[in-house]
């Protein structure tokens, strides 16, 4: 079968060229501008209500135990968990720094050797620092957990114990001199609050303060 195909013819009037020369135009636009009446009200603008968030004291605060865990570590002294979930320990009798999984299956195990490992703490771009307080190794390791590798070792004139990185700066619990602070990227190391601190002291920095 054949489609038939439509075609539009339009055809002009002869009378509009006879219209076109008689009118000149169209007509004219003029703007004209009427007062009106607007009253404006200022309403009370709404204070908004603050509300007090109380801060929970030690003793208010209760803990439960939820999972328990025997990783196959001789000695551990230091722990923290990693951006991704995954868990790091200093292990301070084999000299090693162990990665774990959140199902706590062993990832990596990083020797930290002739130094020791005490304390662990996060410092960034999957790095961490533990601390050493063995004869002539007392410093910070810092270590990549990619590559398992101690990729700098900052000697320190006193025993280090417990580490808390912050602010780019890391905190350090030295036996007999109190709380220092050391710059990973010079290793230069000033003591902010001098006591005799016993061995074995841990460090936390929260809220701008250090406990």
């Amino acid at each position: 079968h054949i489609l038939d195909a439509p075609t539009i013819l339009f055809n002009i009037d002869d009378k509009i060229d006879n219209l076109s020369l008689s009118i000149q135009s169209f007509g004219s636009l003029e703007v004209q501008k009427t007062h009106c009446k607007l009253s404006l009200v200022t309403h009370k603008t709404k204070q908004a209500q603050l509300v007090e968030t109380k801060i929970r004291s030690i003793a208010d605060i209760k803990s439960s135990l939820v999972k328990s865990e025997k990783p196959e570590v001789q000695d551990i002294r230091g722990i923290v968990v990693l951006p991704n979930g995954n868990i790091a320990l200093s292990d301070y009798s084999t000299q090693n720094v162990l990665v774990f999984s959140t199902d706590w299956q062993i990832l990596s195990k990083i020797s930290v050797k002739p130094a020791n490992a005490f304390d662990i703490t996060y410092i960034g771009d999957k790095t961490v620092a533990t601390t050493s307080n063995i004869g002539q190794y007392n410093g910070v390791s810092i270590i990549d957990i990619d590559t398992e590798k101690v990729t700098q070792y900052i000697p320190t004139k006193y025993q280090c114990y417990g580490i808390k990185h912050h602010n780019g700066s890391l905190f350090i619990s030295a036996e007999g001199d109190g709380v220092c602070k050391l710059n990973p990227q010079d290793g230069r190391s000033t003591a902010i609050w001098k006591y005799d601190l016993p061995p074995f002291s841990y460090i936390e920095v929260f809220n701008d303060k250090i406990y």
